[in-house]
């Protein structure tokens, strides 16, 4: 009696007779993929997030470039030059009262004028000698551009020029730096120069 045969047990209709059997490649059943959780202890990983407030462009909201420096104006060298010299000019006048007015080869040439003593013009030099310094002082902040500085230089250069006005040289170089030290240009340079500090 003949029994059913099983489809499996059929040869194929590829395989040729006299060959041997081929074995079979049976797809494997799909198993449900879980999530893996994180061990004990440890936060789970989210992937890289970006900072708040990160620009793609990087930059942070509100950072600005480094901008160059402003330019020193000439008119500002030259004003500085000006009460440098003068500066200079104060110190050299200054340092021969005080250090030649008391010499003895000196007293015959007070006869005529007995109200200048030497003491009286070694004290003027002296005078002279440490408003030098506090100009020359000034002088070199000038070069930044700072308003007290030319403030104070041009109150006290003015003085001077008013003392020293018979001399014609010293008013006019006087008027000449507080002109150009208050130019509008330096004084947008100043302004530029706050800026970068704040």
């Amino acid at each position: 009696m003949a029994t059913p045969s099983d489809p499996h047990d059929q040869p194929s209709q590829s395989q040729q007779p006299g060959q041997p059997e081929q074995p079979e490649h049976r797809q494997q059943p799909a198993y449900p993929s879980y999530p893996q959780s994180p061990p004990y202890g440890y936060p789970q990983y989210q992937g890289y997030q970006q900072p708040p407030g990160y620009s793609p462009y990087g930059t942070w909201p509100g950072y600005q470039a480094p901008t160059e420096p402003p330019s020193r104006p000439p008119v500002l060298v030259a004003a500085g030059v000006i009460w440098l010299l003068v500066g200079a000019g104060m110190a050299l006048i200054g340092l021969v009262l005080a250090l030649f007015s008391g010499r003895p080869e000196y007293e015959d040439r007070y006869a005529d004028t007995p109200e200048v003593t030497p003491e009286l013009l070694t004290r003027l030099g002296v005078v002279l000698t440490v408003l030098a310094a506090i100009v020359i002082g000034l002088a070199i902040a000038v070069f930044t551009g700072a308003l007290w500085a030319r403030i104070a230089i041009a109150v006290i250069g003015g003085l001077l020029g008013l003392a020293a006005f018979v001399t014609f040289v010293v008013p006019v170089m006087v008027i000449a730096a507080i002109v150009l030290q208050f130019l509008p240009s330096v004084n947008a340079y100043a302004a530029a120069k706050r800026r970068r500090t704040v």
